[in-house]
C-alpha cells in the first residue's frame, strides 16, 4: 500500500514538470544562431603568433572543444573572440591540420579549420662531394658552401684531417703522408639549417709497395743473355732504368728481364744499376755485376838451355784467377806449381845434333791460354852455329913499333859438353895465345873474368880486355864485356861491329901484375874479323886448357910495348864521366 501512494506522488510530480516547460499553448520561440568567422587559420611552420576567430550567436554563450592534439593552443580573451596559437612544426616532409568545434545551444556547430605548413628546407649544397689525395699527398684543398641557412658547419670523423670554416669555403687540411699500405677514408659531416646533412667522403691513397725478389745480379766474364726479377707493386704501374749501355731490358706484366749484351773484356769486373720506380714509392736499386776477364800472362816467355844445361828455372805467372794450371808437350820438361812461381825442370841433356824444343801451355779460368817455349841447344854448335872451325883473321894492329901483324890463322874450338857457351881462340895475334868467350842470352861475350895466359916465372897474367884510343891514350876498361857479333850465313865473328859510348873499340890481352896494369900478351887490334872454315868435330873435353909455357906466351917489356902517348887502366864509370860521349 506504501509503494503505490509513493508512485501516485511521483507520477504527479512528472506531469506538474511537464506543464511548465511546454508553456502556455500557442506561445513562439526564436532558434538558436551561431556564425565564426572565418572558419579557417593557416600557420606556416614557424608561426607561432596567435590569430583569432570571431563568435556571433543569439546564445548567451557559446563553448569550444579541440581535436585531440598537442600543437594547438586556443582560449577566450573576450567574450566574442577565441584566439588560437599553434607550435612550431618542424617536420620538413608534410603539413599538419586539426580543429576545433564551436558550439552554442541548439545551434548548429562550425568547425575552424587549423592546418600549418610543413617546416621550409634551406637550400644548401656543396662542392666539391669528395676530395682524395696521394699518398704522399699533404696540404689543402677547398670545398665551397652554398646555403640561405644562417649557419652552417662540419665536423670530421679522423684526426688527420684539420677543417678550418671560411666564408663559403671549408677548408680540408691534409698534414701527413699516408705510410699505410692501404686507403685511409675521412668523413666530413657538413651541417645548414634544417637541410638534410651533406657528407663529404676524402680519400688520402695507400702507400705504394714495391719489392723485388733479387736485389743483385752477377754474371761471369764471358756470360750474356737475361734474368728475370720478379716485381711486386700495387701501384698501377712500374718502370725500369738502367746505368749502363751494356745491359738492355724489357718489362713482361710484373716482370723485369735484366739482359746483358756482351761479355766483360776488361780485366776489372764492371758494375751497373738498375733503378725500379712505382709511383711514389721508394726507387729499389738492383745491382749488377759483370766479372773482369781473366788476365794472363808469364815472364820469361821462353827459356833457354844448353845442350848439356840441366836444372830448374822458375817463370811468374801473373793472374786474376783463382787458379791455374800449366802442361807441357815434351817429356824432357818436369812442370811444378808453388803460388804464382812455374817451375821448369830439364833433367837430361840433348844428345841430338839439333836444337830441342817444348811448348809449356799455361791456363786460368776462361782467359786464353798462353805459351811458354823451352829450348835446348844441340849437342854440337851452338845457336850461333860455331863449331870447331879453323879461321882467318884480320886487324889493324894500334901500337905499329909491336908489328904489323894485320892477319893470322889459328882455330876456334867450343869447349865443355855439346852447345857449351865456352870457346877457345888459338893464336890470336901470332903470339900463340889462347883467349875464352862466352855466350850470353844467345850472344858471344868476352870473358873479362878469367886470366887467359901467364908466364912461367913471372907474376904476370893476362886478360882479354876492351880498350878505346882517346888523344893518344888507351883506356884499358877492365869492367867492360864487350859483346861480339856473329853471322852464320858468312860465317863471320866480327870483334868491331859495336862501339861503346860512340867509341871505336879494340881488343887485346892485357898482363897484369899484382892485380894493376902492367904489360900487354899481345898488340890490341880493331876491326878484327874472323873468317871461319868448319872442321871436322873432335871430341869436346869438359874444360878449356890454359898455356902456361913461356915459350907459347912471351911477355911484352915495356921499353918495347909503346909509340903511344900514355896508357891506364879505367871502368866504365870513370871513362863516362872522362871523356862522355863520342859526337863525332
Amino acid at each position: 500500500m506504501k509503494n503505490l501512494k509513493f508512485k501516485l506522488k511521483a507520477f504527479a510530480a512528472l506531469i506538474i514538470v511537464s506543464l511548465l516547460f511546454t508553456g502556455c499553448p500557442g506561445e513562439d520561440k526564436d532558434p538558436d544562431t551561431l556564425s565564426v568567422t572565418p572558419t579557417r587559420l593557416s600557420f606556416k611552420a614557424d608561426d607561432t603568433e596567435e590569430k583569432s576567430v570571431e563568435i556571433t550567436t543569439n546564445v548567451s554563450s557559446w563553448n569550444y572543444k579541440e581535436e585531440s592534439s598537442d600543437w594547438i593552443d586556443a582560449y577566450r580573451k573576450s567574450d566574442n573572440k577565441l584566439y588560437i596559437k599553434v607550435r612550431n612544426h618542424t617536420n620538413t616532409s608534410s603539413s599538419r591540420t586539426s580543429k576545433i568545434t564551436i558550439s552554442a545551444g541548439d545551434a548548429t556547430p562550425v568547425d575552424i579549420t587549423i592546418e600549418q605548413s610543413a617546416k621550409e628546407i634551406n637550400s644548401f649544397s656543396v662542392s666539391p662531394t669528395s676530395l682524395s689525395f696521394q699518398a704522399s699527398e699533404t696540404g689543402d684543398k677547398t670545398i665551397a658552401v652554398n646555403t640561405n641557412a644562417e649557419n652552417w658547419d662540419a665536423i670530421s670523423d679522423a684526426s688527420w684531417i684539420t677543417l678550418t670554416k671560411q666564408t663559403g669555403t671549408l677548408k680540408v687540411t691534409v698534414g701527413t703522408k699516408n705510410t699505410q699500405t692501404t686507403e685511409r677514408t675521412a668523413n666530413i659531416k657538413i651541417t645548414a639549417g634544417n637541410a638534410p646533412d651533406i657528407t663529404v667522403k676524402v680519400t688520402q691513397g695507400a702507400a705504394t709497395t714495391l719489392s723485388v725478389n733479387a736485389t743483385s745480379l752477377s754474371y761471369e766474364a764471358t756470360e750474356t743473355g737475361e734474368k728475370s726479377v720478379a716485381i711486386s707493386t700495387n701501384a698501377s704501374s712500374w718502370s725500369a732504368t738502367a746505368s749502363a749501355s751494356w745491359i738492355t731490358l724489357s718489362q713482361s706484366g710484373n716482370t723485369l728481364k735484366v739482359n746483358v749484351t756482351s761479355a766483360n773484356t776488361n780485366t776489372s769486373a764492371r758494375n751497373a744499376n738498375v733503378t725500379i720506380t712505382a709511383g711514389d714509392a721508394t726507387p729499389v736499386v738492383i745491382s749488377v755485376t759483370q766479372a773482369a776477364a781473366t788476365s794472363l800472362s808469364v815472364n820469361p816467355t821462353s827459356l833457354s838451355y844448353g845442350a848439356s844445361e840441366t836444372g830448374t828455372k822458375s817463370v811468374t805467372v801473373t793472374t786474376n784467377a783463382s787458379s791455374w794450371d800449366a802442361t807441357a808437350n815434351a817429356s824432357w820438361i818436369t812442370l811444378s806449381k808453388s803460388g804464382n812461381t812455374l817451375s821448369v825442370r830439364i833433367s837430361s841433356a840433348n844428345t841430338a845434333t839439333s836444337t830441342r824444343s817444348a811448348t809449356i801451355t799455361v791456363t786460368a779460368g776462361d782467359a786464353a791460354s798462353t805459351t811458354l817455349i823451352v829450348t835446348q841447344a844441340a849437342a854440337t854448335g851452338t845457336p850461333g852455329g860455331i863449331v870447331k872451325s879453323s879461321y882467318s883473321a884480320t886487324g889493324t894492329v894500334f901500337f905499329s913499333s909491336l908489328g904489323s901483324a894485320t892477319s893470322w890463322s889459328g882455330i876456334i874450338t867450343p869447349y865443355g859438353s855439346s852447345g857449351s857457351k865456352t870457346y877457345s881462340i888459338t893464336n890470336w895475334g901470332n903470339e900463340g895465345i889462347t883467349v875464352w868467350l862466352d855466350e850470353s842470352n844467345g850472344k858471344i861475350m868476352m870473358d873479362i873474368t878469367t886470366s887467359v895466359a901467364h908466364t912461367s916465372g913471372y907474376t904476370h897474367y893476362g886478360y882479354f880486355r876492351a880498350g878505346i884510343v882517346v888523344n893518344g891514350v888507351l883506356n884499358v876498361i877492365s869492367d867492360y864485356v864487350h859483346p861480339v857479333s856473329y853471322n852464320s850465313s858468312t860465317k863471320v865473328l866480327d870483334f868491331s861491329s859495336t862501339t861503346f859510348q860512340g867509341y871505336q873499340v879494340y881488343v887485346g890481352i892485357a898482363a897484369y901484375k899484382s892485380g894493376v896494369l902492367d904489360d900487354f900478351f899481345t898488340n890490341f887490334y880493331r876491326s878484327v874479323k874472323f873468317s871461319l872454315t868448319s872442321t871436322s868435330s873432335a871430341s869436346l873435353s869438359d874444360e878449356a886448357p890454359m898455356l902456361k909455357s913461356a915459350a907459347s906466351a912471351p911477355i911484352l917489356k915495356s921499353a918495347t910495348k909503346r909509340d903511344y902517348t900514355s896508357v891506364r887502366e879505367t871502368t866504365m864509370a870513370e871513362f863516362i864521366k872522362t871523356y862522355g860521349k863520342n859526337t863525332k
